[in-house]
């Protein structure tokens, strides 16, 4: 490494609601969801390469991921430095270097959390010329999840994403993650929305609601709007092709979850949980009959960037 580095983490998020309103005319679909960002994390680390013109480059922890993760040119974490480079007007080579602990294609936005990571990270080496909103403004460009991601914490997000409303942080509950080993196409779960083979089944304005009531606190009010509505409209199309996730999120609820639904378009399934010792307990009972996981991670929720 011969220039200068910094080290950016890029953490996953969970929707604690999500529901899809429409196509739009452009192929977008209208999206109303809560995000929420919990303390799994990739580590990003970002290097100014010396004498190297205009490359970018990227390196991963191990060759099997490398070959899951398919050509640079598809790489989002590239593509968020080559946005970076053109919106900064300054060129100069770079080196990513990945080490991933966020499960692939699991609706937990790895993908876009590192692409975050690398903008954050390369306004730190040039200085911190942008704010967070105009990293966010950045972001736009490569995907749904990007911009929530710059600084991830509880957000209403609308529109196909970009439309945030940042709410009061959720105090760090626990949440088990438990991924089966099956993969599902975003594509087509959203093909089947279209055809009207799903319904939300929640109220969005009435989590928030209880989001508002808890203010970074507890409050048994505000948590009953919360967890009755944690609902995902993907959950049960997705559960029809990976009988596992209908399995998991009944099993979360036996183990004394509060409130357990799929991330994103899956497949991974969360709990939340109230406390660590309870997290923990239920975790180990994944991990010992694991109905198809193949990963399970203990986490907790965590605030947003301030700046």
């Amino acid at each position: 490494m011969d220039g200068k580095q910094v080290l950016e983490k890029g953490y996953a998020k969970i929707n604690l609601a999500l529901d899809v309103l429409g196509k739009r005319e452009d192929g977008y679909h209208e999206v109303d969801m809560v995000m929420q960002t919990v303390s799994l994390c990739d580590d990003v680390l970002i290097e100014q390469r010396d004498g190297e013109a205009d490359c970018l480059s990227i390196a991963y922890e191990d060759d099997r991921l490398a070959a899951l993760m398919g050509a640079d040119s598809e790489n989002l974490c590239l593509k968020a430095a080559e946005a970076y480079r053109n919106a900064a007007g300054t060129g100069g080579g770079y080196k990513i270097h990945l080490k991933k602990r966020i499960p692939v294609a699991a609706g937990l936005a790895g993908g876009s959390a590192d692409a975050a990571a690398v903008l954050r990270g390369m306004n730190r080496l040039h200085g911190g010329i942008f704010s967070m909103e105009q990293l966010e403004e950045i972001a736009l460009g490569l995907g749904a999840d990007v911009p929530y991601c710059i600084r991830g914490g509880t957000v209403r997000c609308r529109g196909i994403g970009e439309q945030m409303e940042r709410l009061p942080d959720l105090p760090g509950f626990w949440v088990v993650l438990a991924k089966p080993g099956a993969g599902l196409s975003t594509k087509e779960i959203y093909a089947a929305i279209d055809h009207g083979t799903s319904s939300f089944g929640g109220n969005i304005d009435e989590m928030v609601e209880g989001i508002r009531l808890l203010d970074g606190g507890f409050d048994k009010d505000g948590e009953g709007r919360i967890w009755k509505n944690v609902k995902n409209i993907m959950e049960m199309i997705s559960a029809g092709r990976i009988q596992e996730i209908a399995l998991l999120s009944n099993q979360m609820r036996m183990e004394g979850a509060k409130a357990a639904a799929m991330s994103g378009s899956g497949s991974t399934v969360f709990g939340i949980f109230p406390d660590e010792a309870a997290a923990r307990q239920a975790a180990e009972h994944f991990r010992q009959d694991p109905v198809g996981t193949t990963t399970v991670f203990v986490v907790q929720m965590i605030g947003g960037r301030k700046a």
